[in-house]
């Protein structure tokens, strides 16, 4: 998230509602404290840039510069970073600049966890609503757990064992 509260300081520093990738990356190597200059070795370039903001739904677009079409980013529009900055971030002080009063404030006291890049069911994760077949939603039944210890050992006290010759 720290990405995020950069570029949204670096857009309103600049006052601004789109910058092309190249401007961006060179405002954020110029961040003091960041670690932009050393990720892993190597500075933060397009192609990381592009990666880590897609996590969060945001993605590099055509903007027109000059007569030339760059690839940058924008503050509004489908996968724009206003959205990005309202679900992650916490709002801005009062004292907003004008390109950065896009964004909405957060509702509620906690930020959601930024989505994983990649994502694996677990057995005893959330219980996802899925399609009946009756044309309704229903709450799929919830994953194993230590349950089924607890039937196995039922079905032993209620089941006469059976002796190597097969004879109860």
């Amino acid at each position: 998230m720290r990405l995020l509260a950069d570029v949204r300081q670096v857009f309103g520093a600049q006052k601004v509602d789109r910058m092309v990738t190249a401007e961006l990356i060179r405002e954020l190597h110029d961040i003091e404290d960041g670690p932009w200059t050393d990720l892993q070795g190597k500075p933060l370039d397009s192609r990381r840039l592009a990666k880590e903001l897609e996590r969060y739904l945001v993605r590099p677009k055509d903007l027109k510069v000059n007569g030339k079409t760059l690839k940058g980013y924008r503050i509004d529009g489908e996968a724009g970073l206003a959205d990005a900055w309202s679900r992650y971030l916490p709002p801005l002080e009062s004292g907003a600049t004008s390109a950065t009063s896009v964004t909405s404030q957060v509702n509620g006291t906690s930020l959601p966890d930024p989505p994983p890049l990649f994502s694996a069911t677990s057995a005893t994760g959330s219980v996802p609503e899925v399609a009946d077949g009756r044309g309704t939603n229903a709450t799929s039944a919830p994953g194993l757990t230590c349950a089924v210890a607890s039937v196995a050992e039922v079905a032993a006290e209620t089941t006469p064992m059976l002796s190597a010759k097969g004879e109860a």
